[in-house]
């Protein structure tokens, strides 16, 4: 079976103009002179899709990532090289692409599933689940240009999955809009790549293409540095990403890093990877058995922040891991009562994160953090932190302890 998508030896080239002959003068002095500067995109480029994967582009701000998927959804050509697609393609690429400001929202639903592909037959068709999936309201009446950025990618993914497409391509788009909404668009993509669709998308964040991905490619400096399995590529990228970074000085690995309770064993191959003055202080289990957690028991993990720089709009991703690697559960602190944290320079912060009843299979668990900004700027992250072990509960004790009243209905009782 074919390939969904084929990146052949492909190579774009823009044309940056360094000024304008404003004058008379100017343009007869420089006449047949070209005034620009050429920037290499992507410099012979390949890589293959299969069908039914989802695939990860990763890589800094213009590394070519986007100019990848405006070329594989034919906005943009090659101008060296081949791009070979199998199938139906719908693309969202940007915020407001497609889309006309003064149209309603209605009006733009026709106009940007139109330019997808579907007939006036088929958009009437689909209108109202579009609407629907929105939840914009009777916003959908009025003219776009009143929406908000999160009003743009409800309106934009609605439409885009409303095609039905064999390939769907997504540019940072769910970056936006609420988290209710980001966790749905995130179970319609999951039931997508159910469905067999093969999804390209660009992303920032590491935490949801680890979830969601097969396949990663990391563009760096216009060509692929490396391609693989999430588990594989997100180390080394991240490492690359803090090594490169100016801010909190150089990077170093610290092999055997142990910064939390006293009490709180590890196995010896923990890595903490980041700055040597990186924001993420300490690692914490509050528990009064340390390291040794009781299945279905409240348990804490802190985490202490005290950044040499600013954080702005900043998250903190706790993974809980099997000694292999894999994710078991993932969750953010953005879901706090108080959203994302901003933190000054010097100032020291705790997160905590409380279960109530720890309900993981006995076993040996490793804890990775990850702290970011909503806007995907890194700032620190900690592999294999801290070491639990989840352990039977004494014996006669039953595994939950549920809040529960008793009511006696008719009959006699004293």
């Amino acid at each position: 079976m074919e390939p969904a998508i084929t990146v052949d030896h492909v190579t774009k080239t823009y044309r940056v103009h360094t000024g304008k002959n404003t004058t008379l003068k100017d343009r007869v002095i420089n006449a047949g002179r070209a005034r620009y500067q050429e920037f290499v995109a992507l410099s012979d480029v390949s890589f293959t899709v299969e069908r039914g994967t989802t695939v990860a582009l990763i890589g800094s701000n213009g590394s070519g990532k986007s100019t990848a998927l405006k070329l594989i959804s034919r906005i943009l050509y090659p101008d060296k090289g081949e791009i070979h697609l199998n199938g139906r393609v719908s693309s969202l690429l940007e915020l407001g692409a497609g889309f006309h400001p003064d149209f309603t929202g209605v009006e733009n639903i026709f106009l940007n599933a139109s330019l997808l592909g579907l007939s006036r037959k088929e958009i009437r068709n689909k209108l109202q689940s579009i609407i629907e999936f929105s939840e914009i309201g009777d916003f959908i009446h009025e003219p776009i240009r009143s929406y908000s950025s999160g009003m743009y990618m409800r309106l934009a993914f609605s439409i885009a999955i409303a095609v039905e497409p064999d390939i769907l391509l997504l540019d940072e788009v769910l970056a936006v809009g609420d988290a209710a909404f980001q966790a749905k668009c995130f179970s319609k993509i999951q039931e997508m790549q159910k469905q067999g669709v093969t999804i390209v998308l660009v992303s920032h964040d590491s935490s949801m293409i680890e979830k969601l991905c097969d396949h990663v490619v990391w563009l760096h400096n216009s060509v692929v540095k490396m391609q693989g399995p999430p588990r594989e590529c997100i180390p080394v990228y991240l490492e690359t990403i803090f090594e490169s970074s100016q801010a909190g000085g150089s990077v170093m690995k610290f092999d055997r890093v142990h910064q939390g309770r006293s009490d709180v064993s590890t196995s010896g191959s923990d890595v903490k990877i980041g700055y040597r003055k990186g924001p993420i202080k300490r690692a914490n289990i509050v528990g009064d058995r340390g390291s040794e957690v009781m299945q279905g028991s409240r348990v804490s993990f802190d985490i202490v922040l005290c950044p040499e720089r600013p954080i702005v709009q900043g998250l903190c991703q706790l993974q809980f891991c099997l000694s292999d690697g894999t994710v078991l559960w993932a969750t953010s602190s953005k879901q706090a009562e108080t959203g994302l944290i901003d933190i000054p320079s010097g100032e020291q912060m705790t997160l905590r994160l409380t279960i109530d009843a720890l309900l993981l299979p006995i076993n040996s668990y490793r804890v990775n953090l990850l702290l970011e900004s909503a806007l995907g700027e890194f700032y620190d992250r900690w592999d294999a932190c801290l070491d639990f072990e989840v352990v039977p509960r004494q014996e006669g004790q039953a595994l939950l302890e549920l809040n529960h009243v008793w009511t006696v209905l008719g009959g006699e009782h004293k």
